[in-house]
């Protein structure tokens, strides 16, 4: 049976102090019970869900809630894990601790082995498919579970495979084939409906040795499938074009080992990197930004990126908090003395804004400031240039577009 879950009202989150982005801070104090952030996942709900080294967490929007050892996980961390389209939760250990399946409904959570008809206890990846079937990627072959049948079907070198050691990820594309990572073996496609495997390996452009080790597998909008690598950067292959491309540091990114991505509304993709931050890649505009922790990031090394339907990027690092970045509320900028305020202090009372656009803000002890973003100017006025006092408690915009200060 499973354990009441541990709920806990969730805190604000808050901003990184001197972070230059809208990088937003979930962790410890807004309710998640631990500080690595393996995977995120969303329910049909919305519910977010967040795998951390101390169980498996879920946020509503008001509550979190995690699901550990005492509630009957096998151990705390959960190194990965899926929601199927039943609401199942199928969560992945480290080492060789099989999987187990939660499901909230029937209050049960199911453990699953080789004594339960796995191939190995040791699982690297997880994907549900579009006939609701649950593929196993283990170290010896793909496990496929059908929950309608109870039954479980093996793939491995015998069916084709290039090897058995599933280490990569599993995905399945828009034309219902998949997509099997195997331990530098490159990749094998899988099409249940010609029964054929093709293999995608080195010769056709993947890279050698580690670089054929793939951590994450995705497909943008053009129909492109995208491989994140352990040091050979980003692999784009277009079947169209029949060619496959690379992104690496050479092209801008930050590292070449690369961990997870996701696609945001506008098509740009999120590159988490191990060590060098989140690199942004506009597929239109081919530029690429740099999010790291001068950006407002805890931790350079990502361990997971996931976008989320309300606009949300969710970034999961190896310590200290997951960050939420809000791709459709535009940049947060900072401003202090640094920028160009007349204040070194964090007392600002008083905003207003003029009919050209102008922003005006009122310190204590650091009289008005005026910031024009259109010019990129500042221009500072105290007690010295006409102010009577300094101190500035409120301002207001009449309709004849004066400014009245309140000191």
């Amino acid at each position: 049976m499973l354990g009441q879950p541990k709920r806990v009202k969730s805190g604000f989150p808050r901003i990184k102090d001197g972070a230059s982005e809208n990088l937003f801070q979930f962790g410890l104090d807004q309710g998640l019970s631990g500080t690595v952030y393996t995977a995120f996942a969303q329910d049909k709900n919305g519910a977010l869900w967040i795998g951390t080294d101390v169980g498996l967490c879920s946020f509503d929007g008001e509550y979190c809630e995690t699901y550990s050892v005492a509630q009957g996980l096998s151990p705390s961390f959960v190194t990965n894990f899926l929601v199927d389209r039943q609401g199942q939760k199928w969560i992945r250990y480290g080492d060789q601790l099989g999987i187990s399946v939660l499901n909230e409904r029937t209050g049960t959570i199911k453990h699953l082995s080789t004594a339960g008809g796995l191939s190995n206890k040791r699982v690297w990846a997880l994907m549900e498919d579009n006939k609701g079937r649950i593929w196993v990627g283990t170290e010896e072959g793909v496990n496929v579970i059908d929950p309608k049948t109870d039954s479980v079907k093996y793939i491995t070198k015998t069916q084709g495979l290039r090897g058995n050691d599933v280490y990569g990820p599993i995905f399945q594309d828009s034309r219902g084939r998949i997509w099997v990572g195997v331990f530098e073996k490159g990749i094998d496609l899988i099409d249940e409906k010609t029964g054929t495997v093709k293999h995608i390996a080195p010769q056709h452009g993947l890279g050698n040795g580690l670089n054929e080790l793939i951590q994450d597998l995705s497909e943008d909008k053009s129909g492109r499938m995208w491989l994140g690598t352990w040091g050979g950067g980003v692999r784009m292959i277009d079947e169209r074009a029949g060619r496959i491309k690379s992104l690496t540091t050479a092209h801008g990114l930050g590292n070449d080992r690369i961990i997870s991505f996701a696609f945001d509304e506008k098509g740009s993709a999120w590159i988490g990197t191990y060590g060098t931050g989140v690199d942004v890649f506009d597929t239109k505009a081919q530029t690429i930004k740099h999010l790291r922790t001068a950006q407002g990031l805890n931790n350079d090394i990502v361990l997971s990126v996931f976008a989320d339907k309300q606009h949300q990027i969710w970034i999961g690092t190896e310590g200290g908090e997951a960050n939420v970045y809000n791709t459709a509320s535009g940049n947060i900028h900072h401003l202090s003395s640094r920028n160009g305020l007349n204040n070194g202090s964090a007392f600002y009372f008083g905003f207003a804004q003029d009919s050209q656009a102008r922003t005006w803000v009122g310190s204590f002890g650091g009289g008005v400031d005026v910031l024009d973003e259109n010019t990129g100017t500042m221009k500072n006025i105290t007690s010295t240039n006409g102010l009577l006092y300094p101190d500035i408690n409120f301002l207001l915009t009449d309709s004849r577009g004066r400014i009245w200060v309140n000191s």
